[in-house]
């Protein structure tokens, strides 16, 4: 018996890799890559939201947040923005009026005050003209 193959004249044939399994490879490289970079710029590139430089009279202080604490003392809500303290809407809405408005309002509630009082708050801080307003609730 002979198992030998027989050997034929001249190049040997070169296997043929399958196209279709190449196609998959070179496509699944490409997601590959497309998925690992960056669209994005940098963000040392990316412009800050805050200036330095001051046009005007607008200074530093301006993007300090003001903070409006409210409690309940005694059964009565009071309104506490640095050291002035306000007990109704009329004063509070005063006092706003007046603050600089560049670095917003942050509003405070302690546990013990009611919700109401913080909406009054929000709503006073929002007709007084500031454009950045935050709420921190009762922790």
């Amino acid at each position: 018996m002979r198992f030998r193959r027989p050997q034929r004249k001249g190049l040997a044939k070169l296997p043929r890799l399958p196209l279709v399994a190449f196609i998959d490879v070179v496509l699944f490289l490409l997601l590959y890559f497309l998925m690992g970079s960056q669209f994005a710029a940098p963000e040392s590139r990316l412009e800050a939201a805050l200036r330095t430089e001051s046009k005007g009279g607008s200074s530093g202080s301006d993007l300090v947040p003001l903070v409006l604490r409210i409690t309940n003392e005694k059964g009565t809500v009071t309104y506490t923005l640095g050291e002035r303290v306000m007990t109704d809407r009329a004063a509070l809405s005063l006092v706003c009026t007046q603050m600089p408005k560049g670095g917003g309002i942050v509003v405070r509630l302690a546990s013990d005050a009611p919700v109401w009082a913080a909406a009054l708050a929000l709503q006073v801080a929002r007709d007084a003209g500031f454009e950045k307003v935050s709420y921190v609730p009762a922790s």
